[in-house]
C-alpha cells in the first residue's frame, strides 16, 4: 500500500494532523499517510502535539530558517500548514507580508518557486483567516504554485456547513502538482450553511441541573460587558467563534453558556475542543493551564473541515498513483 509522507508546518496542537487521519479513516483508498516532521516555534504546542501523537516528529524551529537542503533531503508527498493569522487580521494591524510573523510562509513560497522539482510535494493544504484571501502573501504563493505546475482551489468554509454548531469561517487552499483541472473537488460538498445539532451534544452534563466547577464561573470582568456577550443555551444550534483570547477578553472571543438558575459559565477547553471536532481521546498535558488551553485550541483548526478537504488530497494522490 502506498505511503504518503507528510511535512507539517506551523503544526499547532495537531488539528491538521487529526484532520488528515480522520480523512484517511473515512475513505476507502489504498493509501496511508506518515508524518515525517512537524514544525512550530511554540514548545507548548509541541508538548501537546507529542502528548497526542507519536513523539519524536516535532521540531521547535522557525520555518524561515530551514535551508534548501532540508527540502531536498526530506522531500515529502504532502505539505500541510496553518501559518500565523495575525498579519491578516485587524487586531494584528493587517501588515500582511511585511509582518515578521509572515516570514515562515514567505520562506515556503520561495522554496516552491526555486527548489528542484524533485523536492516539491505533490499536494498542499493551507488554512488561515478569511482576510488571507486578499493578501499579498497569498498572491505570491499562487504565483509560485502556477509557475511550478500546481492546480489549486480556494474555499471559505465554516463548521456549521459540516453540522457542527460553531461559527469559525476560515480560508483554505488545496493544491496538487497536476495540470488536470478536475483532479480536485472530488470530496463531497458540505451539507449546507446551517446545522440542527444542539450544543448539548458537546457539553459535559446538563448545565441547568449539574453543578459546575468554580473554574468555569463567569469571570467578574465578563459581567461588565454582559450586553456584548453571545449567550447560548444547551439547545442552541450555533455558537460564536472561540479565539485564543477566550477567558481573558469578554468581547468577541466566544460564546458563554447559560446555566439557568446557576447563571452563566465559560465553556471548558474540552468542550471547545469537541466543537473543533478533535478526537474524544485528545487531551492536553497536565502542566498546561486551562487559560493556556483556551489559547491553544482558539488558535487551532476545525478537524471536520480539514478532513473534508484532506480527502481531496488523498483522492488526487490515489488518482495520480493509478495513472503513473
Amino acid at each position: 500500500m502506498p505511503v504518503l509522507t507528510v511535512l507539517e508546518f506551523f503544526h499547532g496542537i495537531g488539528g491538521l494532523r487529526a484532520g488528515l487521519e480522520k480523512a484517511e479513516q473515512e475513505i476507502a483508498l489504498p493509501v496511508v499517510t506518515e508524518v515525517t516532521a512537524a514544525f512550530d516555534i511554540s514548545s507548548i504546542c509541541a508538548d501537546t502535539y507529542n502528548h497526542n501523537f507519536e513523539p519524536g516528529k516535532t521540531f521547535t524551529r522557525d520555518v524561515k530558517s530551514l535551508p534548501d537542503s532540508f527540502f531536498i533531503e526530506n522531500r515529502s508527498d504532502l505539505w500541510t500548514m496553518s501559518p500565523p493569522c495575525q498579519p491578516y487580521t485587524k487586531r494584528g494591524k493587517e501588515l500582511d507580508a511585511a509582518d515578521p510573523r509572515a516570514a515562515g510562509l514567505k520562506r515556503l513560497t520561495n522554496v516552491l518557486r526555486t527548489c528542484p522539482s524533485a523536492a516539491l510535494p505533490f499536494g498542499i493544504l493551507l488554512e488561515n483567516v478569511p482576510g488571507f484571501e486578499s493578501s499579498h502573501s497569498l498572491s505570491e504563493l499562487q504565483d509560485s504554485l502556477r509557475i511550478r505546475g500546481f492546480s489549486f482551489v480556494k474555499h471559505e468554509l465554516c463548521p456549521t456547513q459540516f453540522e457542527i454548531p460553531n461559527k469559525r469561517k476560515r480560508f483554505y487552499l488545496v493544491a496538487v502538482k497536476s495540470t488536470k483541472s478536475n483532479i480536485l473537488g472530488t470530496a463531497r460538498d458540505p451539507p449546507g450553511g446551517h446545522t440542527e445539532r444542539r450544543l448539548e451534544e458537546f457539553l459535559f452534563g446538563d448545565p441547568e441541573r449539574d453543578y459546575y466547577e468554580e473554574e468555569y464561573k463567569l469571570p467578574a470582568h465578563y459581567l461588565r460587558y454582559q450586553a456584548a456577550l453571545d449567550v447560548v443555551t444547551q439547545s442552541s444550534t450555533e455558537s460564536d467563534c472561540f479565539t485564543g483570547a477566550y477567558g481573558r477578553y469578554a468581547k468577541g472571543s466566544g460564546s458563554v453558556l447559560s446555566c439557568g438558575s446557576h447563571g452563566m459559565r465559560l465553556f471548558s477547553s474540552k468542550e471547545i475542543t469537541r466543537l473543533h471536532d478533535f478526537p474524544e481521546l485528545f487531551e492536553y498535558p497536565q502542566h498546561v493551564s486551562e487559560l493556556k488551553r483556551y489559547q491553544l485550541v482558539g488558535n487551532s483548526v476545525n478537524v471536520r473541515v480539514v478532513a473534508a478537504l484532506s480527502k481531496d488530497l488523498l483522492y488526487a494522490a490515489a488518482q495520480a498513483s493509478q495513472s503513473s
